[in-house]
This record gives structure tokens, sequence and C-alpha cells, in this order.
């Protein structure tokens, strides 16, 4: 894409993805809370955590030693794990910028970062879209959470995207219908981007979707929601994307040129099927076996 516009949305895609992470940090702390409003921090080391967030979110804002937050983002990440896995899970997309500032020099607050480079690209959308997979299964797994999102926010249900997904159901069954559908969207939001197969579709879908849900739906208490957003906007304006299945082009290319249409259409059927098979189909009935009832 050469157009104007769509270079200089771009640049501003990169700004935000790089500094809202700030904002959400600064929320946070006001807040007693750990990088989410939904992690509580224990008022005996509370002071503690919320400066660290404080000065992170200045060097973030000031784009100052961002290899060294980055390095902070994905400890934080770590000391998730002490509330459980599901935890960690949860926060994946959190890690999405902590790649990029990794990535990124030391000598960045003498610099104007406004492009991502080929291989950050490449790490953000595998980060992002893996994190999306991930919570997309989590919502099947710890379903009566998802429950309690439908009882609580019913205008969630009526999304025309998730609508799609649950197309052909059991109306009685609205809500259990909307949790499969809305996990299976993230799951298959999530595996596409993070492949790169329409990555700008899909993209610009969760765009929608994550917008909404923040704004509309649930307000202030979802302000992470911008990390997801201003990564994805990254994504969706970045010329530097690729996609992990450029072996099936080639051969694809390859039949074209040969004229064997069948091979191009064998070819495309058998990684659908197979994908399919091993991306959703045995992940969902795996989970018909597992015990939740703790939960």
């Amino acid at each position: 894409m050469t157009l104007p516009w769509f270079h200089t949305v771009g640049e501003w895609a990169v700004v935000l993805f790089l500094r809202s992470p700030a904002l959400v940090l600064m929320y946070s702390a006001t807040n007693d809370s750990l990088v989410m409003p939904s992690y509580p921090l224990e008022p005996t080391s509370a002071i503690y955590f919320k400066y660290i967030q404080i000065v992170l979110a200045i060097l973030m804002l000031t784009q100052t030693a961002l290899p060294l937050a980055g390095a902070m983002v994905v400890g934080t990440w770590i000391y998730l794990w002490r509330w459980g896995w599901m935890v960690v899970a949860d926060a994946i997309p959190v890690v999405t910028v902590g790649v990029v500032y990794l990535t990124s020099p030391w000598q960045s607050h003498r610099m104007s970062i406004t492009e991502l480079s080929e291989q950050q690209v490449k790490w953000v959308r595998l980060v992002l879209g893996f994190g999306f997979l991930a919570l997309g299964w989590l919502k099947i797994y710890n379903y009566h959470l998802t429950a309690g999102v439908a009882d609580n926010y019913p205008a969630v249900m009526d999304d025309p995207m998730i609508h799609f997904f649950a197309m052909g159901t059991n109306p009685a069954f609205r809500r259990e219908n909307w949790i499969v559908a809305f996990a299976l969207a993230e799951v298959l939001s999530g595996f596409m981007v993070m492949m790169g197969v329409f990555t700008r579709v899909w993209g610009s879908l969760m765009l929608w979707v994550f917008i909404k849900l923040m704004i509309v739906n649930f307000g202030w208490d979802e302000i992470p929601h911008i990390y997801p957003i201003a990564a994805t906007a990254a994504i969706v304006f970045s010329n530097k994307l690729r996609t992990e299945f450029s072996f099936v082009e080639k051969i694809q290319q390859k039949a074209a040129r040969e004229g064997r249409p069948f091979l191009r259409v064998a070819t495309v059927a058998f990684a659908s099927v197979t994908i399919a098979v091993l991306a959703v189909f045995t992940l969902l009935y795996a989970f018909t076996f597992i015990d939740r009832s703790h939960f």
C-alpha cells in the first residue's frame, strides 16, 4: 500500500502502540492494581508497585531506555505466574509491546520511531495472534467466567461477528452458544493473525470488536484493550506483513504456471482440513473430557 494516508495512519498506529501502555499503567497505579485493573495489588506492597508502574510509564512516554522498559514488561508478565497460568494466559497481549521494546535501540530517546522493522512486525503478529488463540481456548476452559460476562453485560451477545459463528444453533441456548462462538472467533482470529493469513482482514475485524467492547460495552474498566487495539492497528497498517504458509503459496504459484488446477485445489483443501483438525477440532473435542467443576 503506497497511499499517503495509509502510511500516515501506520506511523500514528506505531506511536500509539509504543506509548499507549503508559496510559494503562498510570490508570492501574491510581486504582491500586498491577498492569490491569482486574489484578489488585496487596496493600503491604502496593506503594512500591505503583511507583514502579509510574516510572515505567514515564520511560514509555519519553521513549527512554526502551530495552529496559521491555525487560520490565516481560518481568512483570512472568511475575503474574504467582496467580496461576490462567492469569498469565490472559496477559499475553501485554508481552507484545515488550517484544518491540526489547528489540529497540538503547538510544531510543534520540530517535523518532514511527515504523517497525520486518522482524518486529513478525514478532508482534506471532505473540498477539498466539495471545488471542490462547484467550479463545481459555474462554471455553473457564466458561463460568465467560458466562458471568454475558450475564452482567448482555449487550455483548448482540455482536454481528459473533452471530456469524453462532449461526444455525438453538436460540434456547443463546448464552451458551455465545460463549463457544465468542471463544472460537478469538481462536480463528488469533490463528489467522499468528500465521499471517488475511492479516488485514482479520485485524480489521478485531479492531472493530475490541474498540466496541472498550467504548460501548465495558468502559474504562477494560482500558487494557488498548494493548491489542494499538498492536493490531500497527499490524493492519504495516507494509511488512509476511505469512508462515509461504510454502503453500509457492506450491500454488508453481501449479498455476504448470496449468495444474487440480493440484492447486488439492493443496488448499488438504492444508485447510489439516489446520482445522490440529488447531480447532482436536482441542475442542479434548475439552469435553476436562473436569471444570472446581471453577
